[in-house]
């Protein structure tokens, strides 16, 4: 049953085919065309990147090119890796070069011939451009990358369709055949052909490591000022900047630019001017390095004789990067983790305000995304300075998607399980956007950030900045913690306030939680949500205010529950209301408690002052299980986000792994701007499954029955399906707002072939999964042995369902070594003569995926007897989704009564 061989390249060539049509002679190339083959040999005699560049051109189109074509594609031979390759866009009636791109793909120095797929969707969508839009039109393809003396072979240029057949894929009439899970189709953009969001964190990455002890991170940047013209007198006056800095209520310091002056601050008996000094002495400040890490020399001495310091909290990488710094970021990273295992790495990234298309991305949480993945220090810092000021009318105001930055933040940390710092802005400045300015700091104005920050969940808080910086770049700053001439402002002590509430809380806050906030605005801020009574804790029934509305936060520290209540106006002064059943404990600004007995109470707040609860000293403790580390081989090299794995008991010799995004205990997707957290069943799919397309020949009509190799290992299934994710703050599916979708669809799929999707045959039950997991899975073995207490498979309103589901074989079954079910998972399923797309979509992890085995119907590899499953006697039984029985009245939820679903509203 194997599928036919793969095509040679040349023959699988079509789309709207393109010819070379003219070597021009300031073209660098020398050229030889073999007719016979339709092969152009090209050899780089001229190179200089200016007059003479290595390129071709094609012929005119001769009409508008069809606009399924999106890709430009030729196969090639190389004698080197060309990394630098642009294409030129003429409009012959215009008569002038109109548009050059620059190609981002790489062609590989290769002996056997190779594709090229360029992805131009985007400039055939562009009105500007109007791409192959008008005959006449034509195209330079230029290769200054290809140095004097190398060669390239050139044959089928053609424009065509994005996604591709990754193998040729044709069944056989009599046997049928194998789809290879490996196989799947490919994309000249990368995404066609399949989604995945598999985000496994770079080897090199450190999960975060709180630096600084027993103190909550309060991180200055812009710290001390060395100034060596000072002589003797140098160390001195370093040594009480630094005492000052922790006067302040600051816990970390910004190493300065002198790697020797830091080595005084991080070991004693040093010498700073000739000077005996131990700058350290007085404080408990911590220090991040930034100085002597511009090169790997510097890298390895600098880290090796600082990383014994005590007084060490990390290492400095790259403040406020672009897309086009990341792979910087990421040297510097591996650099410092060939000496350095331990310590914190520091990165710090711009806010939700950029312009994301400026820096190379399509939106924030792609930026956030692609940072953890890709440079690997661990852990998020991001600055927003949120509070600006007209120029012209001096207004204050606050941006309306400082909170919609949190959220992306807050929910990424939680994605990636770990911590993220953010910023207050403690200057003036004139280096706000057109017409705004940053605003001389207000005490309640930066209590607004750092307590906005505390609110959400953040490990550590930021300042900038801490000394006032000089003029450069057309830019001024004043009123700073510290001014030019070194002496404390009205601001430091503003800090100082500020930096003595979190020392105070920092039992709260050190280690705590973000479970989830809401907000009373009459217009919820943007990407937020408004708050509704079930996100409350148990016990409290409702939080208004008069003014304008405040942020509601639940933070988990260990057993202690928190409500904190925030005014995040950085005008008006609010009196809040809360209304409770229970009696709780506050917690007043200087760390202690005091009981508050249930009932109705108001507080006033003004701007960034909060009332924080204690309501519950005996929560159950956060358990992360450790995440499934999945091997990656290198069959492919177009599909990075897709975990194939080698394995000798694949058929062949790969298979899929997961199927949908180990990390499943949340949803990490796109929120919209207006904090809706409706989605739809394919936002939930691209957010827990993964999506698998097929190009699939058949010869001649045939009626098939259809199999799928998979495995379900019970570590990884129990617990998605004992727990899921509840809905409500982080999600919630249209049109069934309480459906918990990990829980319900873990490890299943649906089947469609050319966008229609194909029934499951005679699969009406399925066993429920115990509501706690346990590892040696006795309990869902019981289930497995008492059909009674396996749940229906239809959709709520009864119909049956597409969704083909696939479990563990026992409790005990932890291997992944991949099977079919007993009987096909499709029958008789009818595919006249001609070509089809297959579509695999997995609605959620953990499954693995082999292949699909196709045969003809009624084959003796197909099993002919229908098992008819007994109908059991109705008992009226009402059970949930977990197969617990439940007794009337019902919540609002899904259930199930005689194998079959029902909802109540």
């Amino acid at each position: 049953m194997a599928l036919a061989i793969a095509l040679p390249l040349a023959s699988m060539a079509q789309g709207y085919p393109m010819k070379i049509a003219e070597i021009p002679s300031n073209s660098g190339f020398s050229s030889d065309y073999d007719a016979s083959t339709d092969i152009w040999t090209l050899t780089c005699e001229k190179n200089d990147g200016a007059a003479y560049v290595p390129f071709f051109r094609m012929n005119a189109i001769t009409e508008k090119v069809p606009d399924k074509y999106t890709a430009l594609c030729f196969e090639y031979r190389s004698t080197h890796d060309i990394a630098n390759i642009d294409m030129v866009m003429y409009k012959v009636f215009l008569g002038s070069a109109t548009k050059t791109y620059n190609i981002t793909n790489k062609m590989l120095a290769s002996d056997d011939w190779k594709t090229m797929r360029v992805d131009i969707s985007s400039q055939r969508t562009n009105q500007g451009v109007r791409f192959l839009n008008k005959a006449g039109q034509y195209q330079d393809l230029r290769f200054p990358g290809l140095p004097v003396g190398g060669a390239i072979q050139v044959r089928n240029i053609r424009y065509d369709e994005n996604e591709f057949s990754f193998k040729d894929l044709s069944l056989d009439a009599n046997s049928g055949g194998l789809i290879e899970a490996e196989d799947f189709n490919g994309a000249a953009d990368t995404k066609g052909g399949h989604s995945s969001r598999h985000n496994q964190l770079p080897e090199l990455n450190t999960y975060y490591k709180h630096p600084t002890g027993k103190y909550f991170p309060i991180y200055a940047w812009g710290s001390v000022d060395f100034n060596g013209g000072m002589g003797d007198k140098a160390p001195a006056f370093l040594h009480e900047q630094y005492k000052e800095l922790w006067d302040c209520g600051f816990t970390i310091t910004q190493g300065t630019a002198w790697p020797g002056v830091d080595k005084a601050f991080l070991f004693d008996g040093q010498e700073v001017n000739g000077v005996d000094i131990n700058l350290h002495e007085g404080t408990e400040l911590m220090m991040i390095c930034k100085a002597g890490l511009d090169n790997y020399n510097d890298v390895k001495s600098n880290v090796n004789s600082f990383k014994s310091s005590p007084r060490v909290a990390g290492w400095f990488i790259m403040d406020e990067p672009h897309r086009v710094h990341f792979p910087e970021m990421t040297r510097k990273v591996n650099w410092i983790r060939e000496f350095d295992t331990e310590h914190l790495l520091y990165g710090n990234l711009l806010n939700i305000s950029t312009s994301m298309s400026a820096i190379g991305f399509t939106s924030y949480d792609e930026y956030v995304h692609t940072f953890m993945r890709e440079v690997g220090t661990g852990f998020i810092s991001y600055d927003y300075y949120p509070v600006r000021q007209y120029d012209d009318t001096k207004e204050i105001y606050i941006e309306p998607d400082f909170f919609q930055n949190l959220e992306i933040v807050s929910k990424l940390a939680k994605y990636y399980r770990t911590s993220f710092w953010a910023f207050a802005h403690s200057v003036a400045s004139n280096c706000g956007k057109v017409g705004v300015s940053y605003p001389t700091p207000e005490e309640d104005h930066m209590r607004v950030q750092i307590f906005g920050n505390l609110a959400y969940g953040a490990q550590g808080v930021q300042y900038f900045t801490y000394k006032c910086p000089n003029p450069y770049g057309g830019y001024t700053y004043y009123d700073a913690p510290i001014d030019v001439n070194n002496e404390k402002t009205p601001v430091w002590y503003m800090v100082q306030n500020i930096n003595r509430d979190i020392h105070a809380l920092t039992w709260v806050f050190l280690g705590a939680e973000f479970l989830g906030a809401g907000h009373t605005n009459a217009e919820t801020p943007v990407g937020c949500s408004r708050l509704t009574k079930d996100m409350l804790p148990e016990g409290i029934n409702s939080v208004t205010s008069d003014g304008p509305g405040v942020c509601v936060s639940m933070l988990k520290n260990g057993k202690n529950l928190f409500m904190m209540v925030l005014n995040g106006d950085i005008h008006k002064t609010q009196k809040v209301t809360i209304a409770k059943d229970i009696a709780v404990k506050r917690v007043l600004m200087d760390g202690t408690t005091e009981a508050d007995a249930a009932g109705s109470k108001e507080y006033e707040l003004t701007p960034g002052h909060f009332v924080l609860y204690l309501v519950s000293e005996n929560e159950t403790e956060t358990q992360v299980a450790d995440m499934p580390v999945y091997e990656s081989s290198d069959y492919r090299d177009d599909a990075a986000d897709v975990f194939i794995t080698a394995d000798e008991n694949a058929s062949g010799g790969y298979y899929l792994s997961a199927m949908g995004d180990p990390r499943w205990d949340s949803y990490s997707a796109i929120i919209p701007a207006n904090g809706d957290r409706t989605i739809s069943r394919d936002e939930a799919i691209a957010n827990w499954g993964s999506v698998f397309n097929y190009t699939v020949k058949v010869p001649s009509d045939m009626t098939v029955d259809i199999s799928v190799k998979h495995s379900v290992p019970w570590s990884e299934y129990g617990r998605v399906a004992s727990t899921g994710v509840m809905p409500g703050y982080q999600y919630m599916i249209d049109g069934m707002p309480s459906l918990n979708w990990p829980k319900q669809y873990a490890a299943s799929m649906i089947l469609s072939i050319d966008g229609k999707e194909i029934t499951p045959t005679d699969q009406p039950l399925r066993p429920s999964v115990p509501e706690i997991f346990s590892e040696d899975g006795a309990d869902f073995d019981a289930i497995l042995a008492d059909r009674s207490r396996w749940i229906s498979t239809k959709e709520a309103n009864g119909s049956v369902s597409n969704v083909l589901y696939f479990w563990p074989k026992s409790g005990s079954d932890d291997g992944l070594t991949p099977g079919y079910n007993d009987k096909p998972d499709y029958r008789n399923v009818k595919l006249p003569a001609g070509t089809y797309k297959f579509t695999v979509k997995s609605l959620c992890y953990p499954w693995h995926f082999d292949n699909l085995r196709i045969t003809p119907a009624n084959s003796e590899s197909a099993i002919d007897n229908i098992e008819i499953v007994p109908e059991r006697p109705a008992d009226n039984r009402i059970f949930n989704l977990m197969g617990v029985e439940c007794k009337e009245p019902l919540a609002p939820g899904i259930y199930i009564r005689n194998g079959e679903k029902f909802i109540v509203r």
